[in-house]
């Protein structure tokens, strides 16, 4: 009798031992499987930080033109006389030789942006060509909001949003094809980039950009190839004369008219809309969250990686020996 209760004592301590013992392993094995997780958390996070800061960058070299782009000859048929279109590559590569900061400079980096970019913007049916709509990588919270418009089912912010301009230079000329906005647009990143304080500025009808040069106030006019040097008050108040710069650069008359008409004060303000690239604090605040994101993913894993690890010894311990 006696001996029956102690073997059963002994026994049902054992089952206690594998009780304690199974649920001090399972607590290890859920840990573990969190902590992959983590990881793999960690993981994405990191490749979303990754993208957003070298996304731009990789869209600067890797865009192709818009196939209307290579079929053009003259970047500016109907608008300026016997402007033969350049490659990008050329492009690109002789912009980054020049010193806009100089008359010279700027006067030639004009010229080279309207050369290089077809005066077209396609519409939305014709945008369809992959190489005008918006990459993933090019501004990640922006095509996030694209995503968003079109699971909602709203489909004109999701066109809105597609068809973004794009504001980095290097990817507008290699896309190839803008309206005066657009091309106003790159070469304010341009000159930016090159240390000239400038900003697209709409003239209710058309669009420029005033850069601030060591001479003052001046006006840059990619989709014609023409820097005026003087404000845009100035020009306001001396639209003949603007008129005949639009004409000494090879621009056709009526078109000429047109653009010099739209220097009257009414209607002139900064031209502010969004475009790729165009929210940095955005896209560097997107960059930080995931970078802190990412590291406390990884703290948290190793955190429950070395308690796994602990609660598996634990059990190793509690377990009775056979």
């Amino acid at each position: 009798m006696v001996k029956d209760r102690q073997e059963s004592r002994r026994a049902g301590e054992c089952a206690g031992f594998q009780s304690r013992g199974g649920g001090v392993a399972l607590v290890a094995t859920l840990s573990t499987s969190l902590a992959c997780a983590l990881l793999c958390t960690s993981a994405f996070l990191g490749a979303v930080a990754g993208i957003v800061a070298y996304g731009p960058a990789f869209a600067d070299r890797s865009l192709e033109p818009h196939p209307r782009r290579l079929e053009a000859t003259e970047c500016k048929r109907g608008r300026v006389r016997d402007l033969a279109c350049i490659d990008a590559d050329d492009a690109v590569r002789r912009l980054e030789g020049i010193d806009p900061s100089t008359e010279e400079g700027l006067v030639e980096a004009t010229r080279i942006f309207a050369a290089a970019i077809l005066h077209d913007w396609p519409s939305d049916i014709e945008s369809a060509v992959p190489d005008r709509v918006m990459r993933f990588y090019e501004d990640l919270p922006l095509w996030s909001d694209m995503l968003a418009a079109r699971a909602r089912g709203d489909l004109v912010e999701w066109r809105r949003l597609a068809w973004l301009e794009r504001g980095r230079w290097r990817a507008a000329i290699r896309v190839g094809v803008g309206a005066c906005s657009h091309q106003a647009i790159a070469i304010s990143d341009y000159l930016r980039e090159r240390g000239v304080d400038a900003r697209p500025i709409g003239l209710g009808g058309h669009v420029v950009a005033l850069a601030n040069t060591a001479a003052g106030e001046w006006i840059v006019d990619p989709d014609y190839g023409l820097v005026v040097p003087r404000s845009l008050s100035e020009a306001g108040e001396d639209l003949q004369g603007v008129l005949d710069a639009y004409l000494a650069v090879g621009a056709w008359p009526v078109m000429a008219s047109e653009a010099a008409a739209s220097f009257a004060p009414a209607g002139n303000e900064e031209y502010t809309v969004d475009f790729v690239g165009s929210n940095q604090v955005r896209l560097d605040a997107w960059k930080l969250r995931a970078q802190l994101g990412s590291l406390l993913s990884i703290a948290l894993a190793l955190v429950l990686w070395r308690m796994a690890a602990m609660l598996r010894l634990r059990a190793a311990r509690v377990a009775p020996s056979a």
